[in-house]
This record gives structure tokens, sequence and C-alpha cells, in this order.
């Protein structure tokens, strides 16, 4: 059997994306955790393969199609990949040569697609004898095609933010969901300090910089090695968590001894901010209708040290009774939500989504957010947040539960360290263009006295 290279591994790994519509990272992470490849340079390798190739994959195609006489649809989606990466390999990487490029994926197709070898080895070399020549659409005549061609994003979803933001906003956003995100974690302070993991750190020869937003953040720009591999991450110390997302829970200002409701906690990374910021002190009731994502929050609270967190497995849209309600002083409703605040970490939502996604996601998270409001006490606090930039989904769902429940008030968040993810509506929200942050939205609302 044919030893897996970083090329072959990532086609498999876009097979899957494409067909299953998995997202990459579990599949690269079992692939990375099991030791395939074995070379830090290969595995780094094929990191960058499977996310350059989705995040550039418009781009790719519209370079496969000018020099393929049919549908580069209708490609058989192996080939359509093994051009894809090797692509991607010869216009957006500096350290590859031409050639080893071009052999592999003919290998590849040879080994996998008999008879198919000879379109990808004509179509490659047509290309990088072409390179210099491929005309993309005019952005001066066709802004909105280039932006979707070259940026590599939706036609759809370029029109519906140029129509929102303006044309230089949506450029800047596109080129940012491009760029590949530096790792941000969250020093667990339950553990330790951020001084001291910043520190400790930088001695062993990580680049690492202290969060100029989020008060327990660091941002690691290069490492000698995986962090998740470091004694201070698999002892507790740190867990991956964007700088917007730590925002979240700030929005909230947990306090000690509090009763806290964590609704759509998934594997609870969020409540365990929360419990560290309680100092373990209280109580913290986590619910989602995932009983394999409650059974990951057990192991992340535990490795972090978090004990106050009780779990409940429950539909969010279903009544949790009456003994939780009006019974908790702060509630998170992190909604399921279309995810488009995340592409730059999550390439692949931008081709999962559906123009129609906000509606049918805005349906579900209205609902959450009124159900919330019951177990909430006088005088209680609730945020809604979601990973999106989706009006619909965002100030939408507020705006309608404000209309539906005259107890709830929107209320100005609590002082953040950049005042400009305030807006003047009271609003928090982050953008990758702008922050240097995942795109994050929340809304403090509140409970009034009667």
């Amino acid at each position: 059997m044919m030893k897996k290279t970083p090329r072959s591994l990532a086609v498999d790994i876009l097979n899957r994306v494409e067909a299953e519509r998995s997202f990459a990272e579990p599949l690269l992470t079992h692939l990375l955790d099991r030791g395939a490849p074995a070379g830090a340079e290969d595995r780094k390798l094929l990191t960058e393969l499977v996310y350059g190739t989705l995040r550039l994959r418009n781009r790719l195609d519209w370079i496969i199609g000018t020099f393929y006489s049919g549908a580069v649809a209708s490609m058989e989606r192996g080939i359509r990949n093994i051009l894809r990466v090797a692509l991607y390999q010869a216009f957006c990487m500096d350290r590859i040569p031409h050639y080893a490029a071009v052999h592999e994926a003919v290998g590849l197709a040879k080994r996998l697609y008999p008879g198919r070898d000879r379109l990808v080895n004509a179509l490659l070399r047509n290309a990088l004898r072409q390179k210099g020549e491929i005309g993309y659409p005019d952005y001066a005549s066709r802004p909105l095609e280039h932006i979707a061609v070259y940026h590599s994003h939706p036609l759809w979803l370029v029109s519906r933010w140029e129509a929102r933001y303006g044309l230089e906003q949506v450029c800047a956003l596109c080129e940012a969901n491009n760029r590949t995100p530096p790792s941000a974690l969250r020093v667990n302070t339950i553990k330790t300090d951020r001084e001291t993991i910043v520190e400790l750190l930088s001695k062993e020869g990580f680049r690492v910089r202290p969060s100029l937003i989020a008060s327990d953040g660091i941002v690691i720009d290069a490492h000698p090695f995986p962090v998740r591999k470091h004694g201070l991450f698999t002892g507790g110390c740190l867990q991956f968590q964007d700088e917007a997302s730590q925002l979240v829970s700030l929005l909230l200002n947990p306090q000690p001894g509090d009763r806290v409701l964590d609704l759509c906690s998934g594997a609870g990374i969020k409540a365990t901010h929360l419990g560290a910021m309680m100092q373990n002190r209280g109580t913290i009731v986590a619910v989602d209708s995932d009983f394999r994502k409650m059974a990951r929050g057990v192991e992340l609270a535990k490795r972090l040290g978090v004990k106050i967190i009780e779990r409940i497995t429950a539909d969010g849209k279903e009544d949790l009774g009456p003994l939780y309600h009006g019974q908790f002083d702060r509630i998170l409703v992190d909604a399921p939500c279309t995810g488009l605040g995340t592409i730059r970490r999550k390439p692949e939502i931008k081709w999962f989504a559906d123009p129609d996604d906000s509606g049918r996601c805005a349906a579900l998270q209205g609902e959450l957010l009124l159900r919330c409001s019951r177990y909430l006490k006088e005088g209680g606090t609730m945020v809604y947040a979601t990973c999106t930039t989706e009006p619909e989904e965002n100030e939408g769902v507020v705006e309608k539960a404000l209309a539906s429940d005259s107890s709830l008030v929107l209320c100005e968040p609590p002082a953040l360290r950049d005042r400009s993810m305030i807006d003047a509506e009271g609003f928090f929200r982050t953008w990758p263009h702008r922050h240097g942050t995942d795109g994050f939205f929340g809304a403090v609302l509140k409970k009034q006295n009667y």
C-alpha cells in the first residue's frame, strides 16, 4: 500500500468535506493525532493545503474553468480536488516547485482515476504556461464578480454584503476572511494567570503576546510545536477560543455565587470561561440537545478544573420546567446560527451556506430567546450572542423579542477595552477586517423589576 503524502491526504479531506458536508478541522485533527503525516513540515503543509484550498476554492475553480472545455461543477469531485490542491501550490505558495505539484497530482489521478491523469497533466501544464495571462472578472466593470472569484466567496453572499455595507467594506471583509488567523487561546485563571503563561511560552520559543481586547486571552503567532501537545494545554491552563468569543462572557459579567444558565452550551467552552470568572463559586446549568457535545463538555471541564457546571441534555425550545422559572441571575443564549462570522477559521462554511439559512435560523433563535426570558430573575441579565454577520439573526431577533416581551429591555454592555465594538444602538459587534477577530454579535438584556 502506497504511503499517503500531504497532498494525497489533503485531497482525501477535501473530498470528505464536500461529499459529507463535514468540517475540515476534526478530520485534520484526527489525522494529525494519529501521526499522519509524521514530519513537522509535512503536517504544516497538509494543514495549509486543506485550509488554503478551501479558502480560495472559487479562484482555483476559475483557473480550472479557463483551461477545461466542460463545466467545472460536473467534473468528478476527486479530479477537481486534485487540480485545486495542485493549483493552490503553484499559484498561491512560493516554496513548492511546480514540477513537484504537477508530478504528484498526475500520479494521484493515474492511481485513483485511470485515464484522467492525461487531463490533469494537460490542464496543469497549460495553466502554468499561461500563469501570468489568466484574466479574472474586471473589478472596475464587474466588482461583485471580481470579489466572488478572486477573493473566493459565493456571489450571493458578496452581493448581500455589498448591499448592506458597501463595496469597500465587503472587499475588505472577504480579504480578511482569507487570511490565516493566528492561534487565539484563553488562559484558565482557575489554574494560572496570563503573565505567567506568556513568560513560560516565550522561553520555549513560542511567539506569543497578550490579547489587546480580551483580558484572559493570548495570541500565538508562531510555535515550535503544536500547542495542543504542550503540558500547559493538557494540564488545563489553556483553551483555544477566539478573542471575540471570550468577550461574550465579559458581556454577561457573572459574579461569584451567581446562578447562571448557559443555553445551547455545546461542548461548554464558554461555560468553562464563566466558571473561571465565577472562581468556581455558584452554579452554571449547561443545556444542550447533543449528548455527544455534552460528553465532551464533561471532559473539558475536568481538564480545566471547573467544578460548578451542572448539565441537562434537553431541547432548548422545550420548557425546562417550573423549577427553573425565575431562578437565574444571568443567562447566556449562545444561539445556533449560520456561523458566517467564523469563515476565516472555518472556510467551508461559506460553501455550505444557503441564502435562506439566516431566515431559518432566526425563527429558532427568536424562540430560544423568548423561552429563556421565563428563566430569568427580575433584575437579571441575559446575553444573546451569535457568531454571524447577518442582521436577521442578530438585531432582528433581539428587536422582535423586545416587541414580544415587555419585561425585557436592551442595556448598555459592560465597558470593553475597544469601544468600537459597541455600535450606536448598543449592540456588540466584531469584524475580521476591523478587529482581527471572528465576527460576533451580542446584545445585553435585563428583566425589569416590577
